[in-house]
């Protein structure tokens, strides 16, 4: 296991929000103000498979990341 900063664009795409329920909007909203405010976030988990990554943990991070107009995302790989 590695932690590693990953560029966003190297994910699988995060569902528009206008597609999810008001409950996961919600939180991806929450989420993306405290990064825009300084606020730490704990890596999200990908695991590698052969040459891309699946999401363990953090879907809701990496919308609010790519929404505050992050590029890059720290994360644990496993």
């Amino acid at each position: 296991m590695t932690t590693e900063r990953i560029e966003l664009e190297k994910l699988p795409p995060s569902l528009p929000l206008d597609d999810v329920n008001e409950e996961h909007r919600a939180t991806v909203k929450t989420y993306c103000s405290a990064m825009l405010a300084g606020d730490q976030f704990p890596p999200i988990i990908l695991v590698r498979e052969n040459d891309h990554y699946l999401i363990s943990d953090g879907t809701h991070r990496i919308a609010a990341a790519r929404l505050a107009g992050r590029v890059t995302i720290e994360a644990e790989i496993h």
